[in-house]
């Protein structure tokens, strides 16, 4: 019953809120229903009509007011109210176009290149990685007198992989190969990349379909198996889930990477066996392997560095031929991705979000001039009854949809600059690519543009501003913007370029 009367209540609030001229028909109606009654009530009394008429209109009060008051119980008067913010301000708006299209490009130009910057931001250095407790994760380098940082020869590695005793595991793997492969659609080139038995379970990742291939398959003289990634599953299998028979290039397709899966220079297509001859195993000098290892928990970078010091000072003592000043060299998956342009990175947000400050600023000034040619429109309102907070509301309402409205430009702006930086080269490994705007990302980019905006309305009406004291001046254009942005996505691309 109790909730029964709830939904009773609430469709005829929100029905009141669409029905203005229905709900007064209705309230005018219950009245004269409650004014006959007494009326009825008086006359079964023995009162004439015209006495029991007139006495049931001084007890029943004034009809109108009453109306006005059960209207005011049928429905939500703040949401009413808002609406009719709404309304006025899309009217007021609609009313000075160059002004709402000034306002609206300007914080639209800031909000894009903030987006799309911070995504790019978010991607490399916040993001989570697409492994489980990728904290653990290390890449391994090798360092001598000729190179700060080089591959790991196949002899040193096996070294490690068995003297360490702060890994849990310890993987192999090489460089991505561009290799053609044709089919019945025709040629195009996938990326390859060579991978030890350990690899997958290092990085702790569990196939989508099928399976990971083993020691026995990364022998030499074994059968041909692959690892497929799940676009390459979908564009040339369909993504069908019988994988059997299922074959690429002469190699049998064992297994299905899991979605979002992401390691390695860029996107890569195919991973197949590492497969190391027992004279490559023998070799210190032949540095052709890139290795990556997760700590054990509880196990720290410098108490890693610390064994493998260890370790490679062994060797360079039972190898001096070879090992003499050879170290190893560790860095966090995070760190080993996005070290060398994190400060980039930063420097890059920061410039995209001083334009979006200036844009705010320029709005707000564009805001503070509009307000003072609407001191008279105020001052008439005030003396007809509105309140300081009544107005305030109002100036809000006006602000929040212009913010919305640069919003939405800059969501499509930054759409633009997506697609620009997702065409763009990746900086050095696939991290670095850019999957998509991210949601949070655009829902704070709105809530830091609507902020300025929003506190115009109390400087207004606090008597803060007045167009003497104005302190704020239009130092950028909607013009200049545009080039500012442009230089910025220029620089990005030379970044995204560089070796």
């Amino acid at each position: 019953m109790m909730l029964r009367q709830i939904w009773i209540d609430l469709r005829v609030r929100l029905t009141s809120l669409f029905g203005r001229r229905d709900l007064h028909a209705r309230a005018r109606e219950e009245m004269e229903f409650h004014l006959a009654m007494r009326e009825r009530r008086l006359m079964d009394l023995g009162l004439p009509a015209s006495e029991a008429r007139l006495q049931a209109r001084r007890e029943f009060g004034n009809p109108s007011l009453l109306q006005e008051n059960t209207i005011e119980s049928w429905r939500y008067a703040a949401l009413e109210r808002l609406l009719l913010d709404m309304r006025y301000a899309m009217r007021r708006l609609a009313k000075s176009p160059g002004f709402t299209l000034a306002a609206a490009v300007t914080l639209g130009l800031g909000i894009g290149a903030n987006v799309a910057i911070f995504t790019l931001l978010y991607q490399v250095l916040i993001k989570p990685f697409p492994y489980p407790n990728a904290e653990q994760l290390v890449v391994l380098w090798d360092t001598s007198g000729q190179f700060a940082k080089s591959e790991v020869t196949p002899a040193d590695f096996r070294d490690w992989r068995q003297q360490a005793t702060v890994f849990s595991e310890m993987a192999a793997y090489s460089y991505l190969d561009n290799v053609p492969l044709r089919s019945i659609d025709g040629a195009e080139l996938i990326a390859v990349q060579r991978v030890d038995e350990n690899f997958f379970k290092v990085l702790g990742v569990s196939p989508l379909r099928g399976r990971w291939f083993d020691a026995q398959e990364a022998q030499s003289g074994s059968p041909l198996v692959a690892v497929i990634s799940l676009g390459f599953w979908q564009r040339h299998f369909s993504g069908s889930e019988n994988l059997t028979g299922a074959e690429v290039g002469g190699y049998r397709v064992v297994g299905v990477m899991p979605p979002g899966f992401l390691f390695g220079e860029r996107n890569t297509d195919l991973w197949i066996p590492l497969v190391i001859s027992e004279r490559e195993w023998t070799s210190r000098t032949n540095d052709i392997l890139l290795v990556v290892g997760r700590l054990k928990p509880g196990v720290s970078i410098t108490q890693a560095n610390t064994e493998m010091d260890r370790i490679t000072g062994a060797l360079a003592r039972a190898y001096p031929a070879t090992n003499t000043n050879r170290q190893a060299l560790l860095f966090p998956l995070r760190e080993e991705f996005a070290g060398s342009v994190r400060t980039i990175y930063f420097v890059l947000f920061a410039a995209s979000g001083c334009v979006l400050l200036v844009a705010c600023l320029n709005v707000a000034h564009l805001l503070l001039l509009r307000g003072a040619r609407r001191q008279r429109e105020l001052a008439v309102r005030a003396s007809l009854g509105a309140s300081r907070a009544r107005l305030t509301q109002q100036l809000l309402t006006e602000s929040a949809l212009l913010a919305f409205g640069g919003g939405l430009i800059g969501l499509i702006i930054s759409q633009w600059n997506f697609q620009f930086l997702r065409h763009a080269d990746s900086i050095g490994y696939g991290r670095h690519r850019i999957v998509g705007i991210v949601g949070d990302v655009k829902q704070r980019r709105l809530d830091i543009a609507a902020e300025p905006e929003l506190m115009v309305p109390y400087l207004q009406d606090s008597g803060f501003y007045r167009p003497r004291n104005l302190i704020l001046r239009t130092t950028v254009d909607p013009a200049s913007l545009v080039e500012v942005v442009r230089r910025e996505v220029l620089a990005v691309d030379s970044v995204c370029r560089s070796p």
